[in-house]
């Protein structure tokens, strides 16, 4: 992704998407709403973002809210009133972020 953006951008692709979805299993230290933060020149105006956060520590649903508090209160900034949801195909430690972009 780190790659494709400014070649999108070149292509004059600015403002073209208006969905962005992330399910993705990354590395740790990595951040998808890092991620989702370099796509937004490509996203149009209250683009539909829908974000996949995986691996939180932890065994209760408690535990896995605390420990992706940060990464949901960086995406809300981003999509203000976003929802948190523990989809049917979600895993144990994993949550589903969805929102428009502000």
């Amino acid at each position: 992704i780190e790659e494709a953006v400014p070649i999108l951008l070149a292509e004059g692709r600015a403002a073209s998407l208006s969905v962005y979805v992330c399910d993705m299993v990354y590395q740790p230290g990595t951040c998808p709403i890092g991620i989702l933060e370099s796509c937004i020149p490509l996203l149009v105006p209250k683009a539909l973002c829908i974000v996949t956060l995986k691996g939180a520590a932890g065994h209760s649903a408690a535990s896995v809210e605390i420990g992706f508090a940060a990464k949901i209160a960086a995406f809300r900034l981003l999509c203000p009133g976003a929802q948190v949801l523990h989809l049917m195909a979600n895993r144990e430690r994993e949550r589903t972020l969805v929102g428009h972009l502000a």
